[in-house]
């Protein structure tokens, strides 16, 4: 099969990064995860690509780009922006709600702050305000102990 400019082009994206040099551009290294509104100062350790991609072929077709998270089970109807980035979540399954799937896209919408591996964030704490200890965040159960309207039991 001839390789043509695009295959050229597009080649080394669909091959092991095992082999990869210092050499390789930046300007090329989130160009086909649709990284392309962020800057070239994106750390490397962030980079979607974590593990070895043996196993996949140079002739793989551009639209399948979703599936190097680490979702090649999934279809291939998955969409880009639900794709899970730059965590492990092999612990969660297909049963999240989909109202989270922010999470799972770029986050250049939140602050630059927000501490990725503290993994209660990403669930819906839009109800909670930044005032509320970190240690308390995970308890998803009755804040009644915490508010001011607590039942006097003592009369």
């Amino acid at each position: 099969m001839p390789i043509d400019n695009t295959s050229i082009r597009h080649r080394w994206a669909y091959s092991s990064y095992d082999h990869e040099t210092e050499t390789r551009p930046i300007r090329h290294r989130w160009t086909y995860s649709s990284y392309d509104h962020e800057t070239e100062t994106r750390p490397i350790r962030h980079r979607w690509a974590y593990s070895s991609y043996d196993h996949e072929t140079e002739t793989r077709p551009i639209k399948h780009r979703w599936a190097y998270s680490s979702y090649a089970h999934e279809t291939e109807t998955r969409p880009i922006r639900h794709r899970r980035a730059y965590s492990s979540y092999a612990h969660e399954t297909e049963t999240r709600p989909i109202r989270h799937r922010w999470a799972y896209t770029s986050y250049a919408h939140e602050t630059k702050t927000r501490p990725i591996r503290h993994r209660w964030a990403y669930s819906s704490y839009a109800h909670e305000t930044e005032t509320r200890p970190i240690r308390h965040r995970w308890a998803y159960t009755s804040y009644a102990h915490e508010t001011k309207t607590r039942p006097n039991t003592t009369l």
